[in-house]
């Protein structure tokens, strides 16, 4: 039996069953946690396709904090870099709270994000001693992140699901996606459409269920546009600091290259660097006079 020859998969294109495919995959994640296990969740998708809303909608939808409490959420459930996550990690495996025992957390992959963090063979094999710590306290993770060949062997052996967002749909304010589930056989493990999965049919050419998913809620948005902004912002002031360290032995990223306006920027940015700015600011004008001086 194809793809194709399944009646039950014959009106998956039609909006409403699109919606339908989105409800099936909230009534499959509910159940696994409804058994005591966690559930890990990739998100694929090029720039500007809806993975970010549509990774928010997700834990909004089926962690009741993320409604109840979203700016907490946004403050503890949102992991913009492999750093956080590690953290997170350590602070779990010393104790941590019960606070976070069946919540659903957001790998986001924005400056060190996901995709950076599993950059080698090493990292993924770090994060997925990591996860198998998530796995003990039931948390739930949404990563966000480009589906590369370093991090194949990653989600086959610990992703629950995975989704590709397509596109969105500003009229009606959704993301189109498909999505696969995991499927597992006495010797073989694979993702397939989750119609195929219920009929116990292993075909793994055929597309994901196509679904069309409400963008995260304002009160959710508005919070993780905060965050987001704040890690930059710190982001930016350490690449500042290394900047400024960095000045006297590489060229490239001396003060001398940079134009006195962008200079007062850095200097109002990082206060902490202002003196340092000045003195290399001033060093590099005398020696400029100097060189005017004999005619260079």
């Amino acid at each position: 039996m194809t793809f194709r020859d399944l009646e039950l998969l014959g009106e998956m294109e039609k909006p409403r069953t699109q919606r339908n495919a989105y409800r099936l995959l909230l009534d499959d994640i509910s159940r696994r946690l409804a058994r005591g296990k966690n559930a890990i969740i990739v998100v694929d998708g090029d720039t500007g396709s809806g993975k970010s809303t549509l990774c928010m909608r997700i834990a909004w939808d089926i962690d009741p904090l993320w409604r109840e409490d979203p700016e907490t959420a946004a403050r503890g459930l949102i992991i913009f870099s492999a750093a956080e996550f590690t953290a997170l990690v350590g602070y779990l495996l010393q104790g941590g709270e019960e606070w976070y025992r069946g919540r659903f957390i957001v790998f986001e992959e924005a400056g060190a994000g996901a995709s950076q963090a599993l950059a080698s063979s090493a990292a993924v094999q770090e994060l997925g001693h990591q996860l198998d710590v998530f796995r003990q306290w039931q948390i739930n993770i949404v990563f966000n992140m480009p589906s590369r060949d370093e991090i194949r062997s990653l989600v086959y052996r610990h992703a629950h699901y995975v989704i590709w967002c397509r596109d969105i749909d500003e009229k009606s304010r959704t993301v189109i996606a498909r999505w696969k589930k995991r499927f597992r056989t006495e010797n073989r493990i694979a993702f397939v459409n989750p119609y195929l999965a219920r009929a116990n049919i292993l075909d793994t050419r055929a597309p994901g269920a196509l679904m069309r998913v409400p963008w995260a809620p304002s009160e959710i948005w508005e919070h993780y546009q905060y965050e987001k902004r704040r890690f930059f912002e710190e982001l930016n002031k350490r690449s500042l600091m290394r900047i400024v360290r960095l000045s006297r032995v590489r060229g490239d990223l001396s003060v001398s290259t940079m134009r006195s306006q962008f200079v007062e920027m850095a200097k109002q940015i990082v206060p902490e660097i202002a003196d340092k700015l000045d003195k290399r600011v001033r060093r590099i004008n005398t020696e400029r006079d100097v060189l005017a001086e004999l005619g260079w």
